[in-house]
């Protein structure tokens, strides 16, 4: 809807950004520094869009397909390792961290998806794009509007090492403790 809605509204606009509304935005991101990412969906012939990363780890794994690095869909496994709150911890501990801080220590930066809290669109691409998919209700939303750009166009998403966001804390690798006590925090509703 949201999607439709600006390109109807907006039909000439230079670039379209998708933006998360939670804490990733805590990060000083400097206006400069985005017009001059965004600009590569323009100067390079390879890439469809620009992803942020995060630090200290790139956490949006959720989003992330990269053929050169990691394609599994995790999210349906993230969803069934909730009912155990041990064996959630051991399951994002031995898979969703681990990615989490080898997909940072990689060069692998062209992907066919990837969010992470930011990601700039050329319109044209993204416009004629959807997030809605046949069959994918356990499916990434990113994923699916991404891999039908990156299908239709032959392009990537350029993850940039330039465009910093901060990560939630309770997205990363963190301890046991940690974990828990956030798990309980999300439980109770006091945290978002």
């Amino acid at each position: 809807m949201l999607l439709r809605y600006a390109a109807e509204r907006f039909p000439d606009v230079k670039y379209v950004c998708v933006i998360d509304v939670d804490n990733v935005l805590a990060t000083n991101l400097s206006s400069e520094m985005l017009l001059e990412t965004a600009d590569q969906i323009y100067a390079k012939r390879n890439i469809f869009g620009v992803s942020a990363t995060s630090a200290p780890y790139y956490y949006d794994i959720s989003a992330l397909r990269c053929s050169a690095f990691f394609e599994k869909n995790i999210y349906p496994e993230i969803m069934s390792a909730k009912g155990n709150m041990l064996g959630y911890y051991k399951f994002m501990r031995d898979n969703l961290f681990k990615v989490q801080r080898e997909f940072t220590r990689s060069h692998v930066r062209l992907c066919e998806s990837a969010f992470n809290g930011l990601c700039v669109y050329r319109p044209s691409d993204y416009f004629s794009s959807s997030y809605i998919g046949e069959d994918q209700d356990d499916v990434c939303e990113h994923v699916i509007l991404n891999q039908r750009i990156a299908n239709s166009t032959g392009e990537k998403i350029l993850v940039d090492n330039r465009l910093i966001l901060a990560m939630p804390p309770e997205h990363g690798p963190q301890s046991f403790a940690s974990f828990m006590g956030r798990r309980a925090l999300k439980v109770s509703g006091m945290l978002g």
